[in-house]
């Protein structure tokens, strides 16, 4: 009951353990969180290089659970991994008095007036920045993983997932697609599909190491969820369509791509054609369009 290993959390976990001919097993394994559940199964040969392998099938699952049980509720949480957060009590937390109650009922005003500007001044910092909490995150999923490895060659992770309805802030997709491995510290994609209606947004690649590259694809995106990000000076509308191919190294990335406007307006003006087409390299944008 309430597994726990380091910030994660569970409900309930159940499962038949055996350990024979020097290999620990697992088989039937069931881990409750909320109303998501994961079944678990694997193996463990302990000794010098201690070996493992092992599957988890996800028939249900639901972002907000698994967020929850991480105690992913911020965007810089996911980087500190299963490492517990660090939170003050409460005698971090005390009321500071701004006025008295012997002040005139002007100053008290005054100071209730200063107190809201205060407040109103927080809320729209919040709301400028362009991306909401991780904890608005919210949508279902089902799949498999599959984890493999030892101590000293490390942990090869394989994933097939299938989300749907995932919702962040305004961001929407109805169908998400989660296929690829890691090992050897390289994050291969073959694909991350992101699809909501018409709206396209997939990568295939890999990321890390030496060097990296993938392709990134673009279709009918519409120019309005770029505003989140990128405020324009002018009024635009219209679906982004276009690719990308990355390549370099993590800490010198390059790339190279084209766009085009679909549907376009500037201003209330109809657009006829809009392209584009840009290169960055060694940390140097270079761009041109009609």
């Amino acid at each position: 009951a309430n597994p726990r290993l380091g910030s994660f959390s569970g409900d309930e976990f159940r499962g038949r353990l055996r350990y024979a001919n020097g290999v620990g097993t697992l088989t039937g394994g069931e881990l409750r969180l909320g109303t998501s559940r994961y079944l678990i199964t694997g193996n463990v040969t302990p000794g010098a290089n201690p070996q493992f392998n092992g599957k988890v099938s996800i028939p249900q699952g639901k972002l907000e659970d698994l967020l929850v049980a991480l105690q992913w509720f911020d965007l810089d949480d996911p980087l500190r991994g299963l490492r517990p957060a660090t939170y003050s009590r409460a005698a971090a937390v005390q009321t500071v008095p701004v006025g008295s109650s012997t002040d005139t009922l002007l100053l008290q005003l005054r100071r209730f007036s200063e107190i809201q500007t205060l407040l109103r001044q927080q809320v729209a910092q919040r709301e400028s920045f362009p991306l909401p909490k991780l904890s608005e995150l919210t949508g279902t999923f089902s799949g498999d993983i599959r984890i493999a490895g030892s101590l000293r060659s490390g942990l090869n992770l394989g994933f097939n997932l299938q989300g749907q309805d995932w919702k962040w802030g305004n961001f929407f997709a109805n169908q998400v697609v989660l296929n690829g491995d890691f090992q050897n510290g390289i994050l291969t994609l073959q694909p991350v599909r992101f699809q909501s209606g018409d709206t396209l947004i997939a990568f295939t690649g890999q990321v890390g190491g030496k060097t990296q590259s993938g392709q990134l694809q673009v279709q009918n995106l519409p120019v309005e969820r770029l505003q989140d990000f990128f405020p324009l000076p002018l009024n635009i509308t219209g679906k982004l369509n276009g690719t990308a191919t990355l390549a370099g190294s993590l800490f010198n990335p390059q790339a190279l791509g084209d766009l085009s406007l679909a549907e376009g307006t500037l201003n209330n003006t109809p657009v006829e054609t809009a392209r584009a087409s840009f290169n960055y390299r060694n940390s140097r944008l270079s761009f041109g369009s009609t």
